[in-house]
């Protein structure tokens, strides 16, 4: 388990500290306070400096340089990594440093247009890049590590079903098939069974659901997108098993009414397959969901810490699940 975090000239954070992390942590803070870059900088740090995840992070921003021919603007195969650093300066020398617990990484731009990683884990390896400083996707190199296949990054809009069908080939016929059923229930508790079907190929899958008391196959697509959200939840969740979580926005598509269940699904999920989750959030629903929980059910509550980050403040506040629950009672601001 990851115990601490150090971010220093990563995007939004000149610097900032984590002292303490949990085995679910709830990250909160304003707009642009840096909440989506907590998680970027832990898929950074876990995945040993590999530039495809620089791309997928970028992806998930719209990131990707645009250029303009004849008229028609499209994507290009690249990105600007200089959004990377704190103050979007790409000059020789500027680094980015990462850290937690005993896993480290340094990012430093050399004079001749190139990324230089470095990490406990990682003797060295250098990135080229264009000489307007762009990352171009087809000149990466092969990855140098092997990917940490534990860690996964669940973001804030509603998967496709192609992703959560390769999500999904990978728990049928374990136990972890029943309880994506159970996640369901959170939001329609007379979801009975879960039905996949794709091409011969695995390149188009449908999901199906059998509701109590009828014998038509719903489409999962019909049932809103909180069941979807759901469902990507759990199928990553289990993904990640022994490894590392991060859910951007975690409330996203949920009713207030469901999230109590939903963290209780999570927490217990985590416990269960020894998952570390980071999650994040604007909603006071979602956090006084979590302060409630932690009344309910104090065993589960020693998993939680809320992180409350600040632009300009170097060092995250952080809540106990007791000093949370003090909060929602006394109507204490804690986003």
């Amino acid at each position: 388990m990851l115990p601490s975090l150090q971010i220093k000239n990563f995007r939004t954070f000149r610097a900032l500290t984590i002292e303490r992390l949990g085995g679910v942590n709830l990250i909160v803070g304003t707009n642009n306070a840096g909440k989506t870059c907590v998680l970027e900088a832990i898929e950074l740090l876990f995945s040993r400096g590999e530039p495809r995840v620089l791309w997928r992070a970028a992806m998930r921003r719209d990131e990707l340089v645009r250029v303009a021919t004849q008229g028609i603007v499209r994507f290009a195969a690249e990105i600007d990594v200089a959004h990377l650093f704190h103050g979007h300066a790409l000059t020789p020398g500027e680094t980015i440093e990462l850290q937690c617990g005993q896993r480290n990484l340094r990012i430093e731009v050399l004079a001749h247009d190139e990324l230089h990683f470095q990490g406990d884990q990682l003797a060295s390896s250098r990135v080229a890049l264009s000489p307007s400083g762009k990352l171009p996707l087809n000149e990466l190199p092969k990855p140098s590590v092997t990917f940490v296949d534990s860690i996964q990054f669940l973001a804030n809009e509603v998967l496709d079903p192609n992703q959560l069908g390769k999500l999904w080939d990978e728990i049928v016929l374990t136990p972890e098939e029943g309880r994506a059923v159970e996640a369901l229930q959170v939001v329609e508790p007379s979801i009975e069974r879960i039905a996949v079907g794709h091409g011969g190929d695995g390149s188009k899958y449908s999901f199906f659901l059998k509701l109590a008391g009828s014998s038509e196959r719903v489409p999962l697509g019909s049932m809103g997108d909180g069941t979807k959200r759901l469902l990507a939840l759990a199928l990553h969740l289990a993904r990640a098993s022994g490894g590392v979580l991060l859910v951007d926005e975690i409330d996203t598509g949920l009713h207030y009414s469901v999230m109590l269940r939903m963290w209780r699904l999570v927490i217990e999920t985590a416990r269960r397959l020894g998952v570390q989750v980071f999650a994040t959030t604007h909603s006071l629903d979602c956090i006084n969901a979590l302060a409630e929980l932690c009344e309910r059910s104090p065993d589960l509550g020693r998993e939680i810490l809320l992180h409350r980050i600040e632009p300009g403040q170097e060092t995250a506040m952080t809540y106990t699940a007791e000093e949370l629950r003090i909060a929602a009672e006394q109507h204490m601001e804690v986003r």
